[in-house]
């Protein structure tokens, strides 16, 4: 059951591409909004290709619930977590996601790298910002800001697991054993994954098996602790001041002959980014989801199509 569904990001992308057009952006700051517009692409396309592997196996199932995009703010702390999928036996599978098309290196120092053609880049661990995230929701079931389940007088305790799904690209693992390494999977391994660890489960662990009713409650009261972000990315461009206030004033028009109808003077709306439609669903697209496509012509087969689409045809070529 789908308790959340993703976060649109179209709004996201439309101000960033306003702010392309702006009077006072200079080229610097047009090549960054660019690189921002295509990390949410980007990063829109690894969760829509976990998104689709979760619903597929577990949309539909009463004994799972599912959760996307989930912000919580507990002690002072901050946790985005990509995907929650949570069963009736109280396992929390906490899913980070993550697209690399170059892939990712893991050294045996546990410090990750990728790649920008043949030179490595090194990037922030995924596994120890899930893990992060992991240490949050813990300390927040603890504080008893979720009111969690009993039997018998006792509260029964999720089981916190940790996954981070990669998307596309190639996987190096270390010689050398790296605490975590186990959960950084491919996404299209997340079902057989989950399965493996089901059937190697506990027998005892049937003992806290909850009901639907108290799976939904725990879900929602999850949801309930949803604390979204508007990002304000005029202010983070510093490209604030509104558009209209700075659009050059348009030329007065000169009538010739008094006697000749009036010519309307032109427009000074600042006009709109071109749209066209995805080539699948016939949705309209952006700007900026047309770029995109153009650049990457092979992996959609030269169409232009919307992120929903995108996601599917990721997800396919999985």
């Amino acid at each position: 059951m789908i308790l959340k569904p993703r976060e649109d990001r179209n709004t996201s992308i439309a101000t960033l591409e306003r702010l392309m057009a702006h009077p006072a952006a200079t080229r610097h700051d047009i090549v960054r909004l660019r690189e921002q517009i295509d990390a949410i692409i980007k990063g829109d396309l690894s969760e829509g290709k976990a998104a689709i592997e979760m619903e597929t196996h577990w949309g539909h199932s009463p004994n799972h619930v599912i959760i996307h995009d989930l912000r919580i703010e507990h002690d002072g702390l901050v946790a985005q977590i990509d995907h929650l999928l949570i069963n009736r036996l109280l396992d929390v599978w906490v899913l980070e996601s993550k697209r690399l098309a170059n892939g990712i290196k893991v050294q045996d120092n546990g410090e990750c790298l990728t790649f920008i053609g043949r030179f490595p880049k090194a990037i922030d661990s995924p596994i120890e910002q899930n893990r992060r995230h992991v240490t949050m929701l813990d300390r927040l079931f603890a504080s008893g800001a979720i009111p969690l389940p009993k039997r018998m007088g006792f509260t029964l305790k999720p089981k916190l697991r940790n996954l981070v799904l990669i998307a596309e690209g190639r996987i190096t693992r270390p010689k050398a054993p790296v605490a975590g390494i186990e959960s950084l999977i491919r996404t299209d391994q997340l079902f057989a994954h989950i399965q493996r660890i089901n059937d190697s489960g506990n027998a005892l662990d049937i003992a806290k098996l909850i009901g639907q009713d108290t799976l939904m409650a725990l879900g929602k009261a999850m949801v309930d602790m949803h604390r979204p972000i508007e990002f304000d990315w005029e202010r983070r461009f510093r490209l604030s001041a509104p558009l209209a206030a700075r659009t050059p004033e348009a030329p007065k028009v000169v009538q010739l002959h008094p006697t000749a109808a009036a010519t309307p003077a032109p427009s000074t709306t600042a006009p709109r980014p071109p749209a066209g439609q995805c080539g699948d669903c016939q949705a309209s697209v952006s700007s900026g989801v047309k770029t995109y496509c153009r650049k990457n012509p092979d992996r959609f087969n030269g169409r232009i199509l919307c992120m929903s689409c995108q996601s599917k045809v990721t997800a396919k070529a999985g």
